[in-house]
């Protein structure tokens, strides 16, 4: 989860820095072109997750047998995450604020998934008969000064984010939760399904958003 946070901090600081650097006239108008030219840089850089993941597993492939790979890992993620923080703190003390709070909205987060498998649109279908559901939400890991960590914690979903899964039919058999350094975690279980049974799972407009779902009803349909 480490390498998907440093990857994420990456491509959204090296976009922020871009548009903290372009001239502002003040108008409603070149701020929403600014936004869109945020939007359109991120989703661009976003292309090249693959090219930053291969190289993280080459560095985390080098570190095998070695006695102190944890500490070495660790300083790694930690020097990817402090090159930026500089500069994503520049971005958010010169960006209107309306174009923060949009943008620290992509540092964080939320994914549904199904066995370690990221669920992608609202209807999906599998073949197992045991599985289990899993919201996560990956958080931002960054040193900053108190103000700047405010406006970086307005990205972040409202309320519980568990809360805004509203229901899941039929209920799971063990629900549990996963805690770590910048991820989180509810778990629900299902065992003993059978071929046509189908679990819905209702969430809220906000969480619909933030997953990039057509509906507010996921569907997993049992094959």
């Amino acid at each position: 989860m480490k390498k998907k946070v440093a990857i994420l901090i990456f491509l959204l600081l090296t976009s922020i820095t871009f548009a903290s650097c372009t001239d502002d006239t003040g108008t409603q108008d070149s701020e929403n072109a600014r936004v869109e030219e945020l939007e359109k840089r991120i989703d661009e850089l976003e292309g090249i997750n693959e090219e930053y993941e291969e190289r993280i597993n080459i560095h985390e492939e080098s570190l095998k047998g070695i006695d102190d790979q944890k500490e070495m890992e660790d300083e790694f993620y930690r020097e990817v995450i402090e090159r930026h923080t500089n500069a994503i703190i520049y971005a958010i003390k010169n960006l209107k604020e309306k174009q923060s709070e949009e943008l620290v909205k992509k540092l964080w987060g939320y994914e549904l998934s199904i066995d370690n498998e990221k669920i992608k649109e609202s209807k999906i279908t599998t073949g197992k008969k045991e599985f289990w559901v899993r919201l996560s939400e990956n958080y931002p890991m960054l040193e900053g000064n108190k103000n700047i960590n405010e406006i970086i914690n307005k990205g972040e979903i409202s309320g519980n984010y568990q809360d805004h899964i509203k229901s899941l039919s039929p209920k799971p058999n063990e629900e549990t939760m996963l805690d770590g350094t910048v991820v989180t975690a509810f778990q629900y279980i299902y065992k003993d399904l059978e071929a046509g049974d189908t679990i819905k799972i209702e969430i809220t407009d906000e969480l619909k958003e933030r997953l990039g779902f057509d509906s507010n009803t996921v569907e997993i349909n049992v094959e």
